[in-house]
């Protein structure tokens, strides 16, 4: 992706041009492709050095809604996006989809976020369980004395 030029390069771009360099000398000195072209035409046609506003829909995600989810997330670990939606869309004029908050949730880093509980084992089975383990493991290393020539 491209980025934008700065409004210190524009300001230095503008004086060079105004002081009577050519386009290509200021490119090539302030190391910048021809987009230098286009920001001039520009300045001629506006006197301005901001930015045209740019097409397309507005972002759906303000800072702040981002904030709000966040802190909906932290507050309420074992929620589901079900819950957590319903809490959002409390407030909200215009509710938000539960597949947009996913994969909103997803994209902010919060793939696992709910907190699992963990199975209980009575003491009985988690030592049947350890014996199985083990047993599996020496009935493997048996297949491999076996097989290799240690």
């Amino acid at each position: 992706m491209k980025s934008e030029m700065t409004s210190e390069t524009k300001n230095v771009i503008i004086g060079m041009f105004k002081a009577g360099r050519k386009p290509f000398v200021i490119a090539a000195e302030l190391n910048i492709n021809r987009s230098i072209y286009k920001f001039l035409k520009r300045y001629k046609e506006t006197g301005s050095i901001e930015n045209k506003q740019r097409a397309g829909r507005p972002p759906e995600w303000t800072k702040r809604d981002i904030n709000q989810l966040l802190m909906l997330v932290k507050k309420n670990k074992k929620a589901t996006v079900k819950t957590i939606g319903r809490l959002f869309n409390e407030n909200k004029v215009h509710e938000v989809c539960l597949d947009t908050m996913g994969v909103k949730l997803k994209g902010l880093g919060m793939i696992r976020r709910c907190i699992k509980k963990s199975k209980f084992i009575c003491r009985r089975n988690h030592i049947k369980q350890i014996k199985f383990a083990i047993n599996l493991h020496k009935m493997d290393t048996r297949r491999l004395e076996k097989s290799h020539i240690f």
